[in-house]
Formats: C-alpha cells, structure tokens, sequence
C-alpha cells in the first residue's frame, strides 16, 4: 500500500502590490516575501523550513512540493513521485508521462484554471502542451503570469482534482544489494583441449575482497538464466551442458539458491528447455522467462523460441504464459516501473538481426507490439534508468558492431536515438550507477566476437546524453559478468581476454575517481556464465 498524504493549498497568481508584485521594480525577495503572506491564510498543511530560496510544502519523508516565487512569478516545482494533485477548481486527466529531469520525455497536455474565487485572480482557461524546456506558461490577463516547472521525476498518471494536493510519499528506496553470486559457465583448458561445463558457485566478500565458494550448482549449465527472486535468494533456469563427446543437452531444469544455507534447491521445471532466455523478475514477485533457442552442438540446427513462462515462488512451478511476435535470442528484457516487461531485439530464424520490440502485460498474460528499436541489434546491453526510460547500446547489426545508443519512453512507445558510444562494443556489460549515469564496459569490437576483447570503459551522461570515456580496466574481457555492489562501486569478473582464453580475474570500478583496482580473482576461470548481487 502507498502512503499518501494530502496538502490543502491554492496557487495564485494575482497582480496588485500588496500579494504578488510584477516584475517591474520588484526584486525576488519582496515577490516572494508577497506570496508567502498571500497564502499564508489558505495553507492547512504547511511542514518544511522556508529559507532564502523557497517555500517547502511536504512531510518529513520528502514527499514534497516545492512552491517557489521567482520574479514575481508562481512556481509549483515537483520534487518527488507524484500520483495525484489539484490546479484550482479544473479537473482534467494527465496525459501518462515521464519528466527526466532535464527535458519532458513526452508531450505533457494540461488545462489549468487560475482561481478566480480570490480577490484579485483572473480566471485563466489554457491548454498548454510542456516544451522541451520542461516548462509550460500560462499567463493570465493582468500579466503576472502563472508558471509551472516539472524538472522532476513524475511517476503514474496524475489527474486534476479540485483543490487537493495528494502527493505519494517518497518511495522507500530498495535495499542495497547483497553481495554477488557467481555461478556456471564455461571454461576452456586449451592446454589439455578440454571443455568444461561448471557447476561451482562463488560469492564475493566486499571486506576481504575475495570470492568464497558456496554450494554447488544442481545441474553444470551454460548460457542459462538468472536472477535475485528475493534478497538472499537467486533463481537459475534453462541453459545447456556438454557430454563427454561435446554434444549439447538443453536443459529445462531449474534451481534455487539460498544464502543463508549456502546451497541450491531443485525447483519447477520449465515447460520448455531454453539456451540463452532472457528473464526478469515481476512486481508481484513471479519471475517471466522468455525466447532463447534449442540447438545441438553438433548438428548445426537451432531452433528460436517465441515460448514465454512465468514462475511462482509460492507453487515452485512453471507456467506457460502468452508467447512473443516474435522468436528470438539474443535479445534484452526489462520489466518497467509500470509493472510491464519490454523484450527488443535479438536475432531469429531466416530474419537476421531483430529491431521490433513488444511489451508483455502481466494483468493480461499477452504481448503486444512497440515502437522499433532505430538500428537492429543483439548482443548489445540494456539498463533501466532512474526516470523511467530503458537505454539500450551497442551490439551487432550483421557484420558491424555498433556504437549507436537510444533510449525507449515507455509512455510514448517510442526509441529515440542518443549519443553514440565512444568505442563500438558487443558482448558488454553496463550497468546503473546511484548518480543515475550508466557503465558500459569491456566487450568486444568484433561482430563475430572472436577476439577483439575490450579493456575500455565509458560513462553515459543521462542529462546530457553523451558518453565519456573512463578509466579502463586492467584486464580487456567479453562475456564477462558485472554488478552494481552496496557501496556504489561496480565488481566486474570472469570472461574471455582472448579466444580461447579465459580468466578468473576480477576488478573493482569506483564512480568517483573513474579508475578500477584489482581484487581477488574468482576461484574458477568462467565465461558465458551468471551473476546477480543478492
């Protein structure tokens, strides 16, 4: 349940030098020190500190609304999740959207009506669409004006109401995550020409700066999926292991791991075997599994699946949910702060690369199409920013790996394209940062991703859309592993430096000074293998 509580105010916007000076011949001071005694009177519910700079309206959990006169002006300054709110006596519904902070996302459509109950007011019927200023004007006859800013996150579909301020308490952020689980893969011992699937697991000590081994996999499993169901719990699903004489079993086994006990439990098994799924976790705690492929080491043939499942926590069972437009592998997953799940791109059968994307709706168990991505792609990386938008970047279109990035809207339907990355990158990873900025790094600059392991590291600036160069890391590796760690450093391990070498080594990332520190190695050299910060 939501907390919500509710501010009793109205805004005005009056003329006349006894409530708010114009601009003429008024400093700020005397504007705002105007506006404060003219509200004074209709503000029920007033908690914050007023300083040089604003009036706060909000409780002591920061779900607050900032009103600031600036020029003799009327502010209302959105710094927190909102999900309802009043402009005088007008209701109209929202147009869903998303600010980001810098510039609106969407096109933000509102009608707000001055109140023209007070003394003073004049009654203001405009409908203005928000501009790339992240800024929409109404100005009333008399030319004082009505300014409303949104430079802030806005979440769920507010809706004009009356004179009620209800503003969603800040959310309570999600716990820092717990420390990371390695598991699986592959390793290649050249000197004895020998390829091992894994079944070990390790995780990492953040104080000892060292991985420990923990319970071993159930079942040895490459290219297979995982993901945190809970804290302290992790859910590994699908994937292939090898036979004695190399051939390729898909598995349809799953498991579960618990660390408080250290070990892995046998769960559900999924109604499909599945090499590569791509998975993510659900509001509501049920994980969905989708596409991958089926193939055969030695037989050449691959199969792409369009098959979509979901996982109950409660039953330990699979379920077959409703299946994608589109068969593919290779693709990307993200489940969206309104609670629905984006599948883009990847690759399928006799249609190359893949740029459609689709969105499945839990409520209804269905996917149904979105906006294309700009360019194809598969193996590239996508991560979930703090507003709300996905950024994907990087991969393959054929035989190019690419640089080019955009980033998809969730309430307009629609990629847009960004910055392009400074080196052209597939088989990376990225990562958010807690600044709200993204990590990508490593990979491999080879469409076939046979050699051409990266060491480099660049940083996405969401406010201005452009990447930065950053410290690179000591090792260069693809199909590597790399986690965000509970002190808002980043641990990146494993993977290939050179085909057919892989490494056990793993590096530490700090945000802050833009360089990466060596750390304990992994025990077992691994690619192609999962890790999620419990």
């Amino acid at each position: 349940m939501r907390c919500r509580l509710s501010l009793l105010f109205t805004l005005l916007a009056i003329t006349g030098s006894n409530i708010i000076p114009g601009l003429a011949g008024s400093t700020e001071a005397i504007a705002r020190a105007a506006f404060d005694k003219s509200v004074s009177d209709v503000i029920t519910a007033k908690k914050g500190i007023l300083n040089a700079t604003e009036t706060a309206l909000g409780d002591v959990a920061n779900a607050a609304i900032k009103i600031v006169t600036k020029g003799g002006l009327v502010f209302i300054n959105f710094v927190t999740r909102i999900t309802t709110f009043s402009v005088n006596n007008f209701t109209s519904p929202y147009q869903q959207q998303y600010i980001d902070g810098i510039k609106a996302v969407s096109p933000l459509i509102f009608q707000v009506t001055i109140n023209s109950v007070l003394p003073g007011s004049v009654l203001v019927n405009t409908t203005v669409t928000t501009p790339a200023n992240n800024t929409a004007n109404v100005t009333d006859a008399a030319a004082a004006g009505f300014n409303q800013t949104l430079p802030a996150d806005i979440f769920g579909q507010p809706t004009v109401t009356g004179v009620t301020v209800t503003a969603a308490a800040a959310p309570v952020p999600p716990p820092p995550p717990g420390p990371p689980l390695a598991a699986g893969g592959l390793f290649i011992d050249v000197v004895a020409g020998r390829i091992t699937v894994l079944n070990s697991s390790e995780l990492y000590s953040q104080a000892g700066r060292s991985w420990l081994p923990t319970g071993k996999l159930i079942t040895a499993r490459y290219a297979f999926s995982m993901l945190r169901l809970s804290p302290g719990s992790a859910l590994a699903l699908g994937g292939a292991e090898l036979m004695p004489d190399n051939s390729a079993v898909n598995l349809d086994s799953s498991e579960l791991y618990s660390a408080a006990s250290g070990t892995w439990a046998a769960t559900g098994n999924l109604n499909v075997p599945r090499v590569g799924p791509e998975t993510v976790l659900l509001q509501d705690g049920r994980a969905l599994t989708a596409g991958g492929q089926v193939s055969t080491a030695n037989s050449g043939g691959t199969v792409y699946l369009d098959s979509a499942e979901l996982y109950n926590p409660v039953t330990g069972a699979w379920a077959v949910t409703g299946a994608m437009a589109a068969a593919r592998a290779g693709f990307q997953t993200a489940t969206l702060s309104t609670g629905d799940v984006l599948a883009a791109g990847g690759t399928t059968t006799g249609f190359g690369t893949l740029s459609s994307s689709e969105i499945y709706s839990p409520s209804t168990g269905l996917w149904s199409p979105t906006g294309a991505l700009t360019s194809p792609r598969v193996s590239f990386s996508m991560v979930l920013l703090q507003n709300g938008n996905l950024l994907a970047a990087g991969g393959v279109n054929g035989a190019t790996t690419l640089a080019s990035t955009e980033v998809y809207n969730p309430f307009s339907g629609t990629w847009t394209s960004t910055g392009p990355m400074t080196t052209p990158r597939g088989s990376f990873q990225m990562v958010g940062l807690p600044n709200g900025n993204v990590l990508a790094a490593g990979g491999s600059s080879n469409s076939n991703d046979i050699n051409g392991e990266l060491a480099s590291a660049e940083i996405y600036d969401v406010a201005t859309g452009t990447w930065t160069a950053t410290g690179s890391m000591a090792t260069k590796r693809s199909n590597f592993q790399m986690v965000l760690l509970a002190d808002g450093t980043v641990v990146a391990a494993g993977g290939i430096v050179q085909s057919p070498t892989y490494t056990a080594s793993s590096e530490i990332y700090d945000p802050a000074s833009g360089t990466w520190s060596t750390t304990g190695s992994l025990g077992q050299a691994r690619a192609f293998f999962q890790m999620v910060a419990l």
